[in-house]
């Protein structure tokens, strides 16, 4: 234990207990894929973002890829910090020079004549569209990765447009359907029928959120705790989380605790749907950290209300833009 939490636990005669969050988290940093999945949410965010909302939108139920690409295009621009693409055009003729992702690649340099008008380029004249939209290939990368880190199930449906009949095709003889080819994908849709009318079924690829991402970890928010402990200990800060202050009788829960500058901060994390507003009562919670703390923070994914956002301010409570949680320690 830091020996300036030591002390002031004992200064102030509070014990520490942890709360039940804590076993949870350990659990998880055990996993073989949990320090995969804390880097890829770190170096790409977006990923981060779209892996919350992909569990929103599928929940308990199962979803074809089309239906998903298009409900998470819708309002991008208010859930993102950046575009996902910017293209850049030749200020001279319009033509588009270079097209790329903000998150993962710098500004273009080293471009000095257009490809199309052959007049010298100077970048920072250069216009820049922004594209908030997911690109489709990057979307299905997405899917891909999301499928094999075990986040995403895929299921083989039929559909029979003469009858109205729906199935899950769970054939033994049906293969891992990554491996199969689009002739042999092909092949097999064809041999489908509709036991009922016998016609030939046409046939989809559906997704569902697995098993092992419906637990309580992901589905309460926890893994939110996780993620922000895991940051945190990235920037060499002494962590805390899941853990229970207990004075007298009173007792308050802290998601994540830090040790920095020789002062001790609480953090709440709330992970909320990146498009839903936070009602107050859903974040107040985190003042009562103040009793105890020199500071705290609100870690939320979702949005916050103005007015909230400035209660908070004046209770000594410092809100995290949950699309910039990578950054945290510039915020303290």
């Amino acid at each position: 234990m830091s020996d300036i939490l030591n002390k002031y636990l004992t200064d102030n005669n509070i014990t520490l207990i942890n709360a039940p969050t804590k076993k949870m988290v350990d659990e998880y940093d055990n996993d073989p894929n949990s320090e995969y999945i804390f880097n890829l949410f770190k170096k790409q965010p977006y990923i981060r973002i779209f892996f919350q909302m992909i569990k929103e939108i599928l929940k308990e139920k199962m979803l074809d890829r089309d239906t998903m690409y298009n409900e998470l295009n819708l309002d991008l621009k208010n859930i993102l910090s950046i575009p996902l693409s910017k293209d850049i055009l030749c200020h001279s003729c319009g033509h588009l020079i270079k097209s790329y992702n903000p998150y993962i690649q710098k500004k273009p340099r080293g471009i000095t004549k257009c490809p199309k008008c052959k007049r010298d380029i100077d970048l920072k004249k250069c216009q820049s569209n922004d594209d908030w939209n997911i690109p489709s290939l990057l979307f299905n990368n997405i899917l891909q990765q999301f499928y094999e880190l075990n986040i995403l199930e895929k299921h083989f449906t039929g559909f029979c447009e003469s009858c109205s009949t729906g199935y899950l095709i769970e054939e033994p003889t049906l293969v891992d359907i990554n491996k199969l080819s689009k002739t042999q994908l092909k092949q097999r849709v064809n041999n489908l029928y509709c036991p009922k009318c016998k016609q030939v079924i046409s046939t989809k690829i559906m997704y569902s959120i697995s098993k092992d991402f419906s637990n309580e970890f992901w589905k309460s928010g926890i893994w939110l705790e996780w993620y922000v402990k895991k940051l945190l200990e990235s920037k060499k800060i002494y962590v805390r989380q899941g853990i229970v202050f207990k004075k007298n009788d009173h007792a308050i829960n802290i998601d994540v605790l830090f040790v920095k500058n020789n002062k001790i901060y609480g953090i709440e994390c709330k992970a909320f749907n990146p498009k839903k507003i936070a009602e107050q009562s859903d974040v107040v919670e985190v003042t009562n950290y103040i009793e105890y703390l020199n500071k705290a923070y609100l870690v939320i994914t979702g949005n916050i209300k103005k007015n909230d956002e400035d209660h908070l301010k004046r209770k000594r409570v410092l809100t995290i833009d949950g699309r910039n949680i990578e950054k945290i320690d510039k915020y303290i």
